[in-house]
C-alpha cells in the first residue's frame, strides 16, 4: 500500500512539473525574462550619447552641418564631443524648429535613433551571460525597429494660468505609464519629463474670436518619438518558436511649455494660440485641460 502511495505521488509530482513547464512557456509574464524584455530594459536605460561612437557623431555632424551649427549657434557651444547635453540641445532645437523645412530635424534624429539602436542590439547579442539574464533558455530572431511616430507633441500637463496684469512661474511634469495609449499605440515601459515656465497674462487689445481674452494657460508638453521594436522569440536549446512580440518605445523625450490665450466665460471656454483668428471651444475648464492633456498635437499643431 506504502509502494503504491508513493507511486502515485511521483507520478503526480511528474505531472505537475509537465503542466508547469508548460504554462511558463505560455505565459506572458514569461517574457519579462525573455532575452527579448532584458534587451528592451538595456536599450531604454542606456544613453543615445553611450550608445554612439565618436565617428559615428563625426559622421552625424557631417551629414547634418546645418541642423548642428544650428543648435550651436542657438545654445552657445562648440560642436565637440557627444555629451548629454548636445543630445538635450538637439532634441530643444527640433521642437523650437517644429515644422521648419529649412531644417532635416526629423531626419537628424531618426538617424541618430536608428544608429543607436544597432549599436545596442549589436552589444547586447555579443555580451555576457549575466547582462542577457537567459541567453541558455530564448534568444531574438528576425529583429527589427521601425518609427511610427516621428519626433511630436504626445501628451501634456496643465501647469497653471495667468489674469492680465499678472505673471507666475510654474512647474509640471508629464509622465506616461506602461500601457498608455498614445497616438494609438500602447506604450511600454514609463517615461516621465519635466519643465518650468513663466507666463504673463493676457493684453487688453487680446482676443479669443470676438471675445476679450481673460487668461493665458501654460501646459507642459511631452514631445518625442515613438518606435516599433519587433522580434521572434525562439528556445535557443531546442529551436523552438515561442511568439512574435512587438513593443512600442518612446526617444528623444522633450519637455517644452506652451501657452494658449483664454477667454474663460460662463457660457464655457475658448483658446487659441497666439497669432492665429481660429478657436476651439470646450463647455468648462475641466474639459478643457483633458482634451488638451490627451492630445496635445490638435490644439498647438
Amino acid at each position: 500500500m506504502k509502494k503504491k502511495t508513493l507511486t502515485c505521488f511521483v507520478v503526480t509530482i511528474l505531472l505537475l512539473s509537465l503542466l508547469c513547464a508548460q504554462a511558463c512557456a505560455l505565459d506572458p509574464s514569461a517574457g519579462e525574462r525573455s532575452a527579448g524584455a532584458a534587451f528592451e530594459r538595456y536599450y531604454q536605460s542606456t544613453s543615445t550619447e553611450e550608445l554612439l561612437t565618436a565617428a559615428q557623431w563625426d559622421d552625424i555632424r557631417s551629414m547634418y552641418a546645418d541642423e548642428v551649427n544650428y543648435t550651436c549657434d542657438l545654445f552657445g557651444f562648440m560642436p565637440g564631443e557627444l555629451t548629454a547635453d548636445v543630445v538635450k540641445y538637439l532634441h530643444l532645437a527640433a521642437v523650437r524648429c517644429g515644422e521648419n523645412t529649412d531644417y532635416r530635424f526629423s531626419e537628424l534624429l531618426e538617424y541618430m535613433a536608428d544608429t543607436a539602436f544597432s549599436n545596442a542590439l549589436e552589444q547586447y547579442q555579443q555580451s555576457s551571460a549575466s547582462m542577457r539574464i537567459n541567453p541558455d533558455k530564448t534568444e531574438m530572431r528576425n529583429t527589427t525597429r521601425t518609427t511610427v511616430q516621428s519626433f511630436s507633441r504626445l501628451k501634456a500637463k496643465y501647469a497653471d494660468s495667468c489674469a492680465a496684469g499678472m505673471t507666475v512661474t510654474c512647474e509640471a511634469s508629464v509622465s506616461i505609464d506602461s500601457g498608455s495609449i498614445i497616438r494609438d499605440f500602447p506604450i511600454t515601459g514609463a517615461y516621465s519629463v519635466r519643465t518650468s515656465v513663466s507666463i504673463s497674462g493676457p493684453e487688453s487689445s487680446d482676443t479669443v474670436g470676438i471675445y476679450s481674452a481673460t487668461d493665458r494657460m501654460a501646459f507642459i508638453v511631452f514631445w518625442g518619438s515613438i518606435e516599433k521594436f519587433s522580434y521572434d522569440l525562439y528556445n535557443s536549446s531546442t529551436g523552438e518558436f515561442i511568439r512574435h512580440v512587438d513593443s512600442y518605445m518612446i526617444r528623444d523625450k522633450t519637455a517644452r511649455a506652451e501657452t494658449v490665450l483664454a477667454s474663460v466665460r460662463n457660457d464655457g471656454v475658448r483658446i487659441k494660440r497666439d497669432n492665429t483668428t481660429g478657436y476651439s471651444y470646450f463647455t468648462n475648464l475641466l474639459v478643457c485641460w483633458e482634451r488638451i492633456e490627451s492630445a496635445p498635437y490638435t490644439y498647438f499643431d
